[in-house]
Order: structure tokens, then C-alpha cells, then sequence
């Protein structure tokens, strides 16, 4: 920014950053971020990047692919398009949590990787190495939906169960 030199006035933008800037669902990982979490692009490649950088391009990324709405095979594409040069180190030394957070984002929206006890970095790193859309197993669908959670999938049973509402058949217009 430049200075406004008649008046000696600084033309910054007097805005501060705060945690609730971000959107409420991220709002709790505000502890792994930095000011700039917003607009500076990180590359993980650089072993100068701390945790909280990488977390930022992380909950970034997310917060755009949410206004986005993508989901499924397209949400999947565009993650692994966005995370195409992150080798398993750079998962690994990306806070726990933030990674929870996204890989539960990413099944809630379509992109399968299975919730158990093995490494949430080692699944995200083998996702994007994957040539072929992961397809859910149906029990873990039924798992996660009966725990309450969210599922915005065309793979959502709930979705396809819906009866196609039923239109009359014999209609016949009336010609004036």
C-alpha cells in the first residue's frame, strides 16, 4: 500500500483479522492458522513451512471448495488437483485435527476414504495418488448417517429412496 503523503496519513486497510472471520464450522481450528491464512498460497514442498502454514493452505482450500459446493468425482478431482505436489510428509506435518477435519469434510461430500485407525496423512496421500474415484462400501454410508452426521452424496440412500412424485398421464389439453 502506498502512503498518502499531503496528510502523512497511511492508506492500510484498518481492518484487524480475528478467528471469526473464518466460518463457524472452522472457526475451533483458528489455533493452527496464521493472519495470513486467507490469501498467502504455501507451497508444502519448502521444509521452512511450519504447521500452521500448511494448515492454512489446507482450511483455505476447504473454505473454497465449500462455496464451491462441489461433491463427489468433481470434488474429488479438484482436490487432487489442489494437492497434486503434497508428498506424505507434507500430510504428516499437518496438524492432527486439521486433517480430521478435512477428511471428514471430504467424506461428508462424496469422497470416500475410510475412517478407521490408520493415519488420516497416509489415506489423504494415497487419495490423490488414486487414478480411480474411491466408491463407498454401503455399510459405511449406513455407519455415518446413523451416527447423525451429514452426507450431501448422490451415493446418499436416503436421496434415493425418494419416490418420483407420480404426474397424470391422460392429460389433454383443451385447443381454443
Amino acid at each position: 500500500m502506498s502512503d498518502n503523503t499531503a496528510t502523512g496519513q497511511s492508506l492500510q486497510p484498518t481492518m484487524s483479522w480475528s478467528f471469526d472471520m473464518l466460518p463457524k464450522s472452522l472457526q475451533r481450528y483458528g489455533e493452527y492458522l496464521d493472519e495470513n491464512w486467507k490469501t498467502k498460497v504455501y507451497d508444502p514442498s519448502s521444509s521452512s513451512y511450519t504447521p500452521e502454514m500448511l494448515s492454512a493452505h489446507i482450511l483455505r482450500n476447504m473454505v473454497s471448495l465449500m462455496d464451491q459446493e462441489l461433491r463427489d468425482d468433481d470434488l474429488w478431482d479438484m482436490f487432487r488437483s489442489i494437492f497434486e505436489n503434497w508428498k506424505l510428509q507434507d500430510w504428516k506435518r499437518t496438524p492432527g485435527p486439521v486433517l480430521k477435519i478435512f477428511r471428514n469434510f471430504l467424506y461428508e461430500n462424496g469422497v470416500y476414504t475410510k475412517i478407521d485407525n490408520i493415519s488420516i496423512a497416509s489415506k489423504l496421500d494415497k487419495l490423490v495418488i488414486n487414478e480411480n474415484f474411491p466408491e463407498y462400501p454401503i455399510e459405511d454410508i449406513h455407519s455415518w448417517l446413523a451416527k447423525g452426521k451429514r452426507f450431501n452424496s448422490r451415493f446418499n440412500p436416503v436421496k434415493l429412496q425418494r419416490p418420483t412424485p407420480e404426474y397424470p398421464t391422460n392429460i389433454n389439453p383443451k385447443i381454443s
